[in-house]
């Protein structure tokens, strides 16, 4: 047995227009017997008119503001419009790069030069140089 929640599903999907063919039959046959139905049909009709009656809304025109009226900062949006993701990606990629240099610089110097324990030493801490 179909439940009114499932009829009002497929009342939605009439309206919709995603109801298949064979369904609607069964949609008319059930809202000629049941005042719900019809009522929740008529409903929904006025729903959608009004939905399609109201204006949309639109982003505003002034990148300066948000739709909820507060300021964007314009130091966030200079970055936004002045350095697209690819040159941001590129940037990123190239800092990377350049720690990673420098770390296997300063490994190598370390490993390269046989320094004994820190508590044989006296005191003093043995800081590579990243000088060549």
């Amino acid at each position: 047995m179909t439940t009114h929640a499932e009829h009002c599903e497929r009342i939605s999907a009439f309206i919709d227009g995603q109801l298949a063919d064979g369904e609607e039959a069964a949609v008319f046959s059930h809202l000629s017997g049941c005042a719900d139905c019809r009522h929740f049909l008529g409903s929904a009709i006025e729903l959608r008119r009004r939905l399609v009656a109201a204006r949309p809304v639109r982003s505003p025109s002034n990148r300066r503001s948000r739709p909820d009226g507060r300021k964007v900062d314009p130091l966030v949006l200079a970055w936004q419009k002045r350095v697209p993701l690819p040159v941001a990606a590129s940037i990123a990629v190239l800092i990377m790069l350049g720690s990673l240099a420098v770390s296997a610089r300063l490994f190598a110097s370390e490993s390269s030069s046989p320094s004994a324990p820190l508590s044989a030493q006296s005191g003093a801490m043995h800081v590579p140089s990243l000088v060549p």
